[in-house]
Formats: C-alpha cells, sequence, structure tokens
C-alpha cells in the first residue's frame, strides 16, 4: 500500500511509493523539512478540545491522513497504538475530508486516543507542501523536525519508532502489552529490552526481558481472543435462556477476562464492551 492525494485534487501518475498531488501551493508555505523549525498552528478537534501543534514542552507526532485511503487508516490505527504507548507524547492528527462529519464518524467508531483537526479547505496542507497522504511527522519537546514518514507500508512502523524512542520518558516497559497488532506487541519487547540496561531493580528487569515480553504478548491476546469468541457465541433462541445467558458463569468471567487483557487501552475496552456487555447481550436477545 501507498499513499494517496487529498480527494478532488489531481493524482500524478503512481510512482511505487504512492499518488502525489498537484498541491496549490500557499505563497507562505513552510515545508516540513528535517532539522528545521516546525511551523505552528492552532485548530479546534473535531470533539471542541483546543490544539496547539507542535506541544509546548513535549514531543509531538502529527498524522496528515484522508478517511478514505486504506494506507491512511492503517497508520492512523498504529497511530492509536503509540497514543497508548506513550501517554507524554502529543499525537495530533489532520484530517484531509471534505466533511468533518466524516472525522467526527471515525474518532466516534475507532474511540481516538489522540486529538483529530479538520484541515478544512486543505489550508494546513497547503500551507506545508503536503504531496501524499498518510504523511507523518516527528517533532522534538524544542519544536525541531526530527523525521518525516510519506505513505505506509509494512515495516514502516519500525523506522517510526525509532525516531520517537530518543524523545519519549515514557516507561516502555510498564506500559500496557495488549495491542490489536501484533507484530507492533514484539516489537515492543525489542524496545523494553533495550531499555533493560537503565533499570534499577529486579522488577524492572524482569519485565524487560524479551522473552517474557514475547510470552505476555501472545498469552495477552490469545486470552482476550478467546473471551471474545465465548461472548460473541450463538446465544439460546429462547428469550429467558438468553437473558440467563448473558449474565452465566461463562459470560461474566468471558467479560472480566476480555475487560483486564484491554489494559485500559480504550479502543480495545470498546471492543471488549460491544461483544461482552450485559446491555448488548441482552439486547441481542429480543
Amino acid at each position: 500500500v501507498g499513499a494517496c492525494a487529498p480527494r478532488g485534487a489531481p493524482h500524478q501518475a503512481d510512482t511505487g511509493s504512492g499518488f502525489a498531488a498537484e498541491r496549490r501551493e500557499d505563497p507562505s508555505s513552510a515545508r516540513l523539512d528535517v532539522g528545521a523549525r516546525a511551523p505552528a498552528f492552532t485548530a479546534r478537534a473535531v470533539t471542541g478540545e483546543a490544539v496547539t501543534v507542535p506541544a509546548p514542552g513535549r514531543a509531538t507526532l502529527l498524522l496528515f491522513f484522508a478517511t478514505w485511503s486504506h494506507p491512511d487508516l492503517l497508520l492512523y490505527a498504529r497511530m492509536q497504538e503509540i497514543a497508548n504507548v506513550h501517554p507524554d507524547l502529543a499525537v495530533v492528527g489532520v484530517g484531509l475530508d471534505e466533511d468533518q462529519e466524516q472525522l467526527r464518524g471515525l474518532v466516534r467508531s475507532r474511540v481516538s486516543r489522540f486529538l483529530v483537526v479538520w484541515d478544512e479547505g486543505h489550508a494546513l496542507s497547503n500551507r506545508h507542501a503536503l504531496a501524499t497522504t498518510p504523511f507523518a511527522v516527528v517533532i522534538d519537546a524544542r519544536g525541531i523536525v526530527r523525521h518525516v514518514h510519506a505513505g505506509y507500508r509494512e515495516g514502516d512502523m519500525e523506522e517510526l519508532e525509532a525516531a520517537l524512542a530518543p524523545l519519549v520518558a515514557s516507561d516502555a516497559c510498564h506500559s500496557p502489552l495488549v495491542t490489536d497488532d501484533g507484530p507492533f506487541c514484539f516489537r515492543l519487547c525489542e524496545r523494553r529490552s533495550r531499555t533493560a540496561a537503565s533499570c534499577k531493580d529486579e522488577a524492572c528487569r524482569a519485565a524487560c526481558a524479551p522473552d517474557a515480553c514475547r510470552d505476555r504478548c501472545a498469552r495477552e491476546n490469545q486470552t482476550r481472543a478467546a473471551a471474545l469468541a465465548v461472548c460473541r457465541k450463538k446465544r439460546p433462541a429462547d428469550h429467558d435462556a438468553c437473558i440467563a445467558s448473558c449474565h452465566g458463569e461463562e459470560m461474566n468471567a468471558a467479560a472480566m477476562a476480555c475487560g483486564q487483557q484491554a489494559a485500559g487501552q480504550q479502543g480495545l475496552v470498546a471492543e471488549c464492551d460491544a461483544a461482552c456487555g450485559i446491555a448488548v447481550c441482552r439486547a441481542s436477545c429480543r
């Protein structure tokens, strides 16, 4: 998969790394070049919160994306994982859709862990002379661009994670492991093994041990998957029996296991609630 141009903009030929847009470049455009100071902007998220980029005193990960593009949505999902692992990192999405209701729908359905602003009329993407999406920008706490990445292909997350690693203070060894992206979880284990060198106690070193971490990755995801399978299995046709099954020991245990394995990560908690929630189960008995 590659990159796409903002909808409504003409496309150049596919070069193999995605489509490039013929942009209407703002005369005062400020390119997002590595080593340059990131152009600042303030906006309002589609959910109403004020957003400042770069975030004052914090590293920032900025993502330009569009909801109609599959590569963009893949990278959007990976940004969710990064926001989960690094709460000290400011993650901001800039949506290029023509209609901000599309963005609101995405934020609601994915229970977004980061703020998303609407690039009305492509004002921001034109200002930054953006040619392709998805487009990710890593900015350090001083507001300097440290890394830019256009498009999204398998393996790209390793490059982004490496660029972020020196800029965040989050203790990767004690952050939740549960994720719907298996490769991300195992890459996180490799990062934890490198963090072990700075551990000051045995508990930290144990948490960072790569084998133990990989075992936890597999175990926690398998536990959640098994719990979800119990929650989603066909209910009895009889209404009373169906209601009883929603409150049965097996269902209660599955709901608890699923919730525990979601480890407070909002997108996964929402997934568990949608499958294992008592109210949802009862509603399915009607």
